[in-house]
């Protein structure tokens, strides 16, 4: 007994000094929150149940927000936005990405189409530009997942806008447990290739393995 209980003491100690989560049997329930609530952070944001971290810094973009959407904080987004001093939309972030952590919903096939339906009917003079299947390098491996782009105008006070929106989606497995990762992306039409590396930066150097 005493040498099963010293190799577990071994087996986290170990897990815990390469920062590898240790594996569980289960997930808390999801219990849904009757309002989306902010989380108060002034670091690095770990999500506790895949251990991804955000920092509050990250390629050129500043982390604006942490919210969680059920108790045990699950399904949670974090906000990061970049800023241009005199080129961005006066009130808007040149570039808003916000990345969400959630246990799989299913198929990300589905989850897509559903997004680029909601876009479609909400969003004002939308139009599909692509969508497909993507790869994309992170910290040694290839993240395979599927991703989308529209246009659309957004309305300010100093006038129509044009905006493109991305959406990518890559299905993870942390812990035993299936989550997916999710990036929503929006910035100016005019100004896609200034942005698209710092975009691109971010994507493949924010690790997405613990």
């Amino acid at each position: 007994m005493r040498s099963s209980i010293g190799v577990l003491f071994i087996t986290l100690l170990a897990l815990t000094l390469c920062g590898c989560p240790p594996r569980i049997s289960s997930l808390p329930a999801y219990v849904d929150l009757e309002e989306p609530e902010p989380i108060d952070v002034t670091g690095d944001y770990v999500h506790p149940h895949t251990g991804v971290t955000f920092p509050p810094t990250h390629a050129e973009f500043k982390r604006v927000n942490v919210t969680k959407y059920d108790e045990h904080a699950l399904d949670v987004s974090i906000g990061y936005d970049l800023y241009r001093e005199g080129i961005e939309t006066p009130g808007f972030a040149l570039v808003n990405l916000t990345a969400y952590v959630y246990p799989s919903r299913g198929p990300i096939e589905n989850e897509l189409a559903g997004i680029g339906e909601y876009i479609l009917a909400e969003y004002n003079q939308p139009r599909e530009v692509d969508a497909g299947e993507v790869v994309i390098p992170n910290s040694g491996r290839e993240l395979e997942g599927l991703w989308s782009h529209y246009t659309f105008t957004l309305l300010t006070p100093v006038g129509p806008v044009g905006r493109e929106t991305e959406t990518f989606l890559f299905p993870m497995k942390y812990r035993g447990f299936a989550f997916t990762v999710k990036y929503r992306i929006s910035y100016p039409s005019d100004l896609s290739e200034e942005v698209g590396p710092e975009i691109r930066s971010f994507i493949e150097e924010l690790r997405l393995e613990p």
